[in-house]
């Protein structure tokens, strides 16, 4: 990878423009820097490689794969082979199910690493709006714990940032919808497919959130004891890829950082460095990849001025580079 800040740059202005996500298409997430590696088709008899779907063996699961025109038939989509909430019926109350499915650490050729894993898919959801809804949860031991976008402390899915078309039913907006309990998800009617894709292990930060890096992910389903006779969720081709970010992305994890606190903090942060250091200089940068200070090494940095959210410091003294997050809340 190469070792080019201004590549992460690029990445989330395309992501974050408006234009991007009212068109729902495959430019989503999308670009010179941005490579679909492999699509992965349902009931394709070509061998799929290592990629593998396991629906949960509960027994009021109604993820079924098959053919369907349960959720109409005005879209080349409609009628191929998917995964579904059940191919024929309306879903029933009182209803959870979910599936899961494995995320790779590199390609065959070797091309991907864990920080820059692109997973995307194609899906249509018809749903009791802000009641019933679907969404995505992560694991980083293989489904035997899971966390859902909320609870991923210091480790947010956000669009314009990380994620493309991820619970926002309204293209026109980033802010994630929600359903009954606080839950962020897809709900109400997608009007057609969309297109959604996620840059998987977000580069930064690795920890202190998760143990290692999100090695599965599982589609969710829930309705409520209200029968609305609505369709559910589809889903139609998964796609892998990698993201050519900035090469150091490593430099970025708890391996090399230096003590910091508070941390989040509401603006003013202490950093302590190692009692040996003589001159060098300290940088931070925001998620664009912008340049924000450019100063002496100084046991005080200040982002009050700045807004919400994360920012990245690059330290350099004694021939070492130190790097890590600042979390300004």
């Amino acid at each position: 990878m190469k070792k080019n800040l201004l590549t992460l740059v690029f990445f989330l202005c395309i992501v974050c423009s408006k234009a991007q996500l009212i068109i729902d298409t495959t430019t989503c997430i999308n670009g010179p820097n941005v490579y679909l590696d492999t699509i992965y088709t349902l009931c394709d008899t070509l061998p799929q490689g290592s990629f593998n779907i396991s629906i949960e063996n509960t027994s009021n699961n109604i993820w079924q794969i098959g053919k369907t025109t349960k959720f109409g038939t005005s879209n080349s989509r409609d009628t191929s082979c998917a995964i579904m909430t059940d191919s024929i019926n309306a879903y029933p109350i009182n209803n959870f199910s979910a599936f899961k499915v494995n995320v790779f650490s590199t390609s065959a050729s070797g091309t991907w690493d864990n920080y820059n894993i692109n997973f995307k898919f194609w899906h249509k959801f018809d749903t009791d709006s802000l009641m019933d809804g679907c969404w995505l949860e992560f694991s980083d031991d293989s489904g035997i714990t899971w966390k859902k976008v909320d609870s991923l402390s210091f480790n947010h899915f956000l669009n314009q940032w990380t994620a493309c078309n991820l619970y926002n039913n309204n293209l026109t907006t980033v802010d994630f919808d929600t359903i009954q309990g606080g839950t962020n998800a897809w709900s109400g009617n997608s009007n057609g497919w969309r297109y959604t894709a996620l840059w998987v292990n977000m580069s930064v930060p690795i920890k202190p959130s998760r143990s290692g890096f999100i090695n599965t992910i599982r589609f969710v389903f829930q309705s409520d004891s209200i029968n609305n006779n609505k369709q559910g969720w589809i889903i139609d081709d998964f796609g892998y890829g990698w993201i050519e970010s900035w090469g150091a992305v490593q430099d970025y994890s708890l391996y090399n950082q230096l003590p910091v606190y508070p941390n989040p903090s509401t603006g003013s942060f202490t950093i302590s460095y190692p009692s040996h250091y003589v001159k060098g200089k300290i940088k931070v940068y925001d998620i664009h990849g912008r340049k924000l200070i450019d100063q002496a090494l100084s046991p005080q940095l200040d982002l009050s001025k700045y807004a919400n959210g994360l920012y990245y410091y690059k330290a350099n003294f004694d021939g070492k580079t130190y790097s890590g997050v600042l979390h300004k809340n």
